[in-house]
């Protein structure tokens, strides 16, 4: 910013000096930093010339040394309205005043309305957003989106099928759909357990149902395992036998089989946060940010920074300003040294907590093979053959 742009907004005067050399004063005051224009010369011994008004201080000092005087003409530009202001102190304190009142108010949720559902999901959705901040004459300013809190009152009340929150000033307009409860009549006895997957039949936990597979019997995907039809015999004819039909409800383990293809590091980067954190404040116009709180460049050689932009409000109205929380978090980078064991080690206990997640809590590793196994390039390369035992039983 050139001294013709900030003059309006740091604020200047124009002074004249008088005295012996006055342009000497004028030389030294420009070779020491400090910006000077319009200066003119009047006569010998008379100079005039503007500069901005928190520099005044220092060129009467230099010119007390020199005996000259200086004369101070109507100062002008935004620093002269705030020292106008400062001297009316009971206007700039109503003023204020006036101004964290409006923006407290602005930003007071003065009428939450819920509506689209029944009384008693009403009563909860209410409760949900009380717990998330969100009730009349709460302050909103330091509110979550309105967006993450449609998420998570979703998912805290399953019985929710559509939930949608409008702001419309200070008022908060709660729109939702329950889901249908119409219970389907589900025929339990016309299902049965069928193979998901290929594999050698190793044990059952039958609770219900008949198995119609052998333990190391090989079934196919598809194959059915555990069937919903009981044979019943009339005591008085046993030649005759019916059939009926019973809920299936069980688990039907085999010997499965899979082939993985894995890399590590021998030198991964550990990262974690410290735990040390700085917040900054921003105030931002038109993508131009002015710091407000916390300047300078990050206090953490290593940083992550996360930023929450929230708009200033006034009522309905959406201000062009907007508040940047600067979330500046510290955190530490270095490369580990693993030998190539430790590496493996690691490695096999991945794979493990992933066909876990994958396949379900309940696998047992019978046994594994790696086929192949290579060291380059600061990694272990590994081919492993896994034979599990797994559940794959699934209803149809």
């Amino acid at each position: 910013m050139n001294h013709k742009q900030g003059k309006y907004v740091i604020g200047y005067m124009t002074i004249i000096i008088e005295g012996k050399h006055p342009e000497q004063l004028l030389q030294e005051f420009i070779d020491s930093g400090y910006p000077a224009w319009d200066i003119i010369f009047e006569t010998k011994t008379t100079y005039r010339a503007t500069i901005y008004l928190h520099h005044l201080r220092i060129i009467e000092q230099l010119a007390s040394k020199k005996d000259l005087t200086i004369m101070k003409e109507k100062a002008r530009g935004g620093a002269t309205v705030f020292r106008g202001l400062l001297r009316r102190k009971e206007l700039l304190i109503s003023l204020l005043i006036s101004a964290i009142v409006l923006f407290m108010l602005a930003n007071t949720a003065w009428k939450v309305e819920i509506k689209g559902v029944s009384v008693h999901i009403e009563d909860r959705i209410e409760q949900k957003l009380s717990k998330h901040g969100l009730y009349q004459g709460s302050w909103t300013y330091h509110l979550d989106s309105l967006d993450i809190i449609q998420d998570q009152l979703l998912h805290e009340i399953p019985e929710l099928l559509y939930l949608g929150i409008q702001k419309n000033g200070t008022s908060y307009y709660v729109e939702a759909i329950e889901k249908k409860t119409e219970k389907e009549l589900i025929d339990h006895s016309a299902q049965q357990l069928v193979a998901k997957k290929d594999g050698v039949i190793q044990k059952f936990f039958i609770k219900s149902g008949v198995p119609v597979v052998e333990r190391n019997e090989f079934v196919k995907k598809g194959d059915i395992l555990v069937t919903n039809e009981v044979e019943t015999v009339e005591e008085e004819e046993k030649e005759d036998s019916n059939s009926v039909k019973i809920p299936v409800e069980g688990k039907v383990f085999a010997n499965t089989w899979y082939n993985i293809q894995v890399a590590a590091s021998l030198q991964p980067a550990n990262e974690k946060l410290t735990g040390e954190k700085t917040i900054r404040y921003q105030l931002q116009l038109a993508k131009k940010s002015l710091p407000i709180w916390g300047f300078g460049q990050p206090p953490y050689k290593q940083n992550v920074i996360n930023e929450d932009v929230k708009p200033l409000h006034l009522w309905k109205w959406e201000l062009p300003v907007e508040i940047v929380q600067q979330n500046i978090y510290e955190y530490d980078s270095h490369a580990l040294e693993r030998s190539v064991e430790e590496t493996k080690e690691m490695t096999f206990q991945h794979i493990i907590e992933n066909l876990q997640l994958k396949l379900g809590q309940d696998i047992e590793i019978v046994k594994y093979y790696v086929l192949h196994e290579t060291v380059e390039n600061g990694k272990v390369k590994m081919n492993i053959y896994f034979s599990l035992l797994e559940n794959i039983a699934t209803v149809k």
